[in-house]
């Protein structure tokens, strides 16, 4: 917690900021606890560890996540969803504007998931961020495609494209993926996690999907199932 005692996400890369975590988590620290020596240990045990030997912090292993195989089990040789077919559709992004993707999951009894369009940042161009135009015509296209029964998005990160969409007569929620006691999204961790394990689900085998979960940080609060990635600034997004 900041000096607020608000909840931070932890920078595992910012010694400064890990050395004021283990100071708040151990009353022993700088007593006989060497906080200099918990510091080393960041470099030779995976954060999961750390955080649950060192933070106090209940956090779940990369095994208790999704694993590679699940992942692998419920990959078909299946595209997209077939023009015209009723879809639903969640909009999101980093934080930081780095990324965007819009992805599709058909009403079927398993439902199959998979990537509309995918916007990510050029190299050329470090400060550019997805427009609003850009954010409506990607929807639009899609809505022209399928027969979209939902859009989920962020309205505090797209107010804009939200309130124009609305406008538009387009059925869109607010799904507020960034609220991290959100308890409709915390469900929904938890209700995907369980579909991919029993196989209630299928998707195309998209390689950056695969990535993505692979770089999940997954823990447990008293919110239930929480996923960040391994540090705000972290490029594995």
């Amino acid at each position: 917690r900041d000096a607020a005692g608000q909840k931070v996400e932890l920078d595992f890369t910012d010694p400064v900021a890990m050395a004021a975590a283990i100071r708040q988590s151990n009353p022993a620290a700088d007593d006989f606890l060497s906080v200099a020596e918990r510091l080393l240990r960041i470099s030779q045990i995976p954060a999961h560890e750390f955080r649950r030997y060192y933070l106090n912090q209940w956090v779940l292993s990369s095994e208790d996540w999704i694993t590679q195989d699940g992942w692998e089990s419920c990959a078909v040789e299946r595209g997209a969803a077939v023009d015209g077919a009723p879809v639903v559709l969640v909009l999101d992004g980093s934080a930081d504007g780095k990324s965007a993707v819009l992805v599709g999951a058909t009403l079927e009894p398993v439902p199959h998931v998979f990537a509309v369009d995918v916007w990510e940042r050029s190299p050329t161009e470090p400060r550019k961020t997805m427009g609003v135009e850009e954010t409506k015509e990607m929807l639009r296209r899609a809505g022209e495609r399928w027969s979209v029964v939902q859009i989920g998005m962020n309205p505090d990160r797209w107010p804009e494209t939200f309130a124009d969409l609305t406008v538009d007569g387009m059925p869109v929620i607010a799904w507020e993926s960034h609220r991290a006691t959100a308890s409709v999204v915390r469900r929904a961790y938890t209700q995907f996690k369980q579909a991919v394990d029993g196989q209630q689900m299928t998707h195309e085998n998209d390689p950056r999907f695969a990535a993505h979960l692979g770089n999940v940080v997954a823990s447990l609060d008293g919110y239930g199932l929480k996923i960040t990635k391994e540090a705000p600034d972290s490029e594995r997004q």
